[in-house]
């Protein structure tokens, strides 16, 4: 798989982005930093990923998040994603943690 540096994608403009994810097969929607995320790591390559609301990524991180005994409580949101390969798949998995965290606290 053929992935593209970072530095050759940031002068590009978006319409040009969407062409290079179209033909790779990866979802297009997101703002450009998000485009180049995902055109530049090779965890986005292959299948789309489900939703995050019906994806087992999700499960899992709402089972690591009730045990209060999981390490994912002493990681930051950074680690927490390179923890696990599912959680890699999801560009926006930052604010899926916060949202998760914040609706098992209340």
């Amino acid at each position: 798989v053929n992935v593209p540096s970072r530095e050759s994608l940031v002068g590009k403009k978006v319409k040009d982005l969407k062409h290079l994810l179209r033909e790779a097969g990866l979802p297009l929607s997101g703002k450009k930093e998000e485009l180049i995320e995902r055109l530049t790591n090779p965890n986005y390559r292959g299948k789309k990923p489900k939703k995050w609301e019906h994806s087992e990524a999700k499960k899992c991180l709402r089972r690591m998040l009730l045990d209060p005994t999981s390490s994912i409580h002493s990681m930051s949101v950074i680690d927490a994603q390179r923890s696990d390969p599912r959680f890699l798949k999801y560009p926006m998995f930052n604010k899926y943690y916060a949202d998760l965290k914040r609706a098992i606290a209340a």
